[in-house]
């Protein structure tokens, strides 16, 4: 699913934007690092294989407790900003 917000177009993200969304975490990683060394610390991958694979498998359907939800904004072809959301089930409140 699309939306378009101006020149900007919001949408699922798809398995080949992998690389270039790891690329865009690594640099926002950089930033954290830089600002609150004492609270980030730098690694190679924000969003394991495994967790990017099942965001774009949940776009059609559902994984209950696991849900992921990652979505990318574009302008002009390039990366401009992504969302990504783990939801989880809580236990009942007492």
């Amino acid at each position: 699913m699309e939306t378009v917000v101006g020149s900007i177009i919001i949408r699922d993200v798809r398995w080949s934007d992998r690389e270039s969304l790891n690329e865009l975490f690594k640099e926002a990683n950089r930033f954290h690092v830089k600002q609150k060394p004492e609270y980030y610390r730098l690694v190679d991958s924000i969003v394991s294989i495994r967790d990017f694979y099942l965001s774009v498998l949940s776009q059609k359907f559902a994984f209950g407790r696991k849900r992921l939800f990652m979505k990318i904004a574009e302008n002009n072809g390039k990366f401009v900003g992504v969302t990504y959301a783990h939801s989880v089930e809580r236990g009942k409140h007492e």
